[in-house]
């Protein structure tokens, strides 16, 4: 897993050469981040590098990498780069939002980087305040950013669910019964999970198109040839999208 995750991360190097990071998380809660303002083929030969994936064991449950290229916020300043923490998520974001300032005002949301991928953590962490993620009051928010969007993330308060939106940026998601992988342009995550999809149709500017979780299984159902419990709205396991904004919101672009 530690050579596939490495391999991933250097030809992930074209997509974004001014930074890299990773991350894992453990089903305790337990995490580590680590980040540099280099390529990735320079990242995965630092020491630094090899001492933290030899962390994950059995026990993890989400491994995060990213390769960066420098939009907003300079990757000089490594609380810019990703994966990035927000409270209790840790996630990546591939894309844009062009409105974040003004979402960072209008929800009261704290800031500690430049980056507009930041307000997608800020949000997700306080939907998930409470432990699981509010995933409709997620939703909600999410349908007033405007941009690019596709990202991976995960609570550290529920380790064993990943959340994952898929909007107007590439994502690859293999399915498998033991070894899911979501990605923007690599893959990553041993563990066996349940997924579901997420949406509703609206008319709205948002970026995402479906929102999905991807929950470890109880093993003894996963065994019985059940996938394990039923994640609620996901009955009919299929895409819901978004059509484009018709009107210009606040500080961003409408969706084409």
């Amino acid at each position: 897993m530690a050579w596939l995750f490495t391999r991933l991360l250097v030809l992930s190097e074209s997509r974004g050469p001014h930074a890299t990071g990773m991350a894992w998380l453990n089903r305790d809660g337990e995490h580590r981040l680590f980040k540099r303002p280099v390529s990735a083929g320079q990242f995965v030969i630092d020491k630094a590098f090899h001492e933290v994936l030899a962390g994950i064991d059995n026990r993890t449950t989400v491994l995060l990498g990213h390769t960066r290229w420098r939009t907003r916020g300079d990757e000089r300043v490594n609380r810019n780069n990703h994966p990035i923490r927000a409270g209790d998520v840790i996630g990546t974001h591939n894309g844009t939002i062009y409105n974040a300032d003004y979402l960072f005002r209008r929800f009261k949301l704290r800031r500690f980087a430049e980056v507009d991928s930041e307000l997608l953590f800020r949000l997700a962490a306080r939907a998930a305040r409470s432990g699981r993620m509010d995933v409709e009051w997620f939703k909600e928010r999410l349908r007033h950013c405007r941009g690019q969007m596709t990202a991976v993330l995960a609570s550290r308060l529920d380790p064993e669910t990943i959340l994952v939106l898929k909007g107007n940026k590439p994502l690859e998601l293999r399915i498998h019964r033991r070894h899911p992988r979501p990605a923007g342009s690599g893959r990553g995550c041993p563990r066996p999970w349940h997924f579901g999809r997420f949406g509703r149709r609206g008319h709205t500017g948002a970026v995402f198109r479906t929102v999905g979780l991807i929950r470890r299984t109880d093993p003894a159902k996963r065994h019985s040839g059940r996938l394990g419990p039923r994640v609620r709205g996901a009955s009919h396991l299929r895409r819901s999208r978004v059509p484009p904004a018709r009107h210009r919101p606040p500080g961003g672009v409408p969706l084409g």
